[in-house]
């Protein structure tokens, strides 16, 4: 028996929008540097009960990440079924010398899903209006953004290595036009307030002059555009467009701490991880400066086997840090002991 070589592409969904008010569901999927919108209504798949059933069953898996054994890629999955014959006839493009124009204003095409008796087909829209943004938050011309250039995608040029477990169309490794090397961290719509809290507490880090041998990321530069629409009574109104922040690129293939942190892992190991970390912290607490969502997620392990501290966001999460002290010193020191004691046993903890 000959083997069935896949001629399938590598695709990849960057955002699914989907509401508990209406099963209405939208899909942002990528595809050899092509975009592609998916929507589903549930009323289009009224002529098969059968894939009615599973749609409404695969959303309810999405709002609750995973149920009965199941997980949003099987949502993926299945929604990603009717679109493989249109991804498979895409022709290859050439990555050298792509930037992140490529990425974040790619060719892109509109397809509803519909039944066709018990399966299901995509159907091309003509409509080119009502394109979803995918990533950006923008502000007034005036908003402060010193002292970091801001960047035109054009300028920055994406690389093909693949950072994490698993393949990814969204750029991560890029360089500067000077050949530096950067993280890029991409910024969703509606995340505005986070993104000005984020760049705040960087320049309080600008500010402190901490070690420059401190292992923690800081901001290089963010990526943006000015934008001018035509506003009634108003003349035009002009905003910038931030898409992404430009963060120390720490080699280390997206390890985390709560990856790193095995039951066989070496005490040396451990006991290294827990000082350079806890050391980093008591640094940025000398300067007065909290790191906000403390977990180990948020702690790298590089090629050399050091840990450093990443993400200043100020978000929270369940079971490192009590909500109320969230975004404090306290609060801080409270995941401190939680993430050492992980170090130690390599177990989470269960509550707070």
């Amino acid at each position: 028996m000959e083997d069935i070589v896949d001629d399938t592409p590598f695709w990849s969904v960057l955002k699914l929008t989907f509401s508990d008010q209406s099963t209405d569901s939208e899909f942002v999927f990528t595809c050899r540097q092509r975009r592609f919108i998916v929507r589903l209504a549930v009323e289009n798949l009224a002529a098969s009960p059968q894939l009615r059933e599973k749609y409404l069953f695969l959303l309810d898996v999405a709002e609750h990440v995973e149920l009965d054994g199941y997980t949003v890629d099987d949502l993926y999955d299945w929604v990603a079924e009717p679109m493989l014959p249109i991804f498979r006839q895409l022709s290859p493009r050439n990555h050298i010398g792509s930037t992140l124009d490529d990425f974040l204003f790619p060719e892109t095409q509109v397809y509803e899903v519909l039944a066709d008796g018990d399966k299901m087909v995509a159907i091309q829209q003509q409509e080119a209006e009502d394109i979803p943004k995918v990533f950006g938050v923008s502000f007034p011309e005036h908003t402060e953004f010193t002292p970091w250039p801001v960047f035109a995608p054009s300028e920055i040029r994406t690389s093909n290595e693949q950072i994490g477990a698993g393949p990814s169309h969204a750029p991560r490794k890029v360089f500067l036009n000077d050949g530096t090397a950067a993280y890029l961290k991409l910024i969703p719509p509606g995340d505005d307030s986070i993104l000005l809290h984020e760049i705040e507490t960087y320049r309080q880090i600008h500010a402190a002059r901490l070690d420059k041998g401190l292992r923690i990321s800081r901001l290089i530069g963010l990526v943006g555009s000015r934008e001018t629409q035509d506003v009634a009574l108003h003349g035009q109104d002009v905003t910038v467009t931030i898409y992404g922040l430009l963060l120390t690129y720490i080699d280390c293939g997206h390890k985390t701490l709560l990856c790193a942190v095995k039951p066989e892992t070496p005490e040396h190991l451990r006991a290294q991880w827990a000082t350079q970390f806890g050391h980093a912290l008591a640094q940025l607490h000398a300067a007065g400066l909290v790191w906000g969502d403390a977990k180990p997620d948020n702690v790298l392990v590089d090629r050399h086997g050091d840990a450093w501290i990443i993400d200043f966001g100020g978000e929270y999460t369940e079971g490192w840090v009590e909500r109320g002290v969230a975004g404090t010193r306290e609060g801080d020191v409270q995941a401190l002991g939680r993430i050492t004691e992980f170090i130690r046993t390599a177990k989470e903890p269960t509550s707070i």
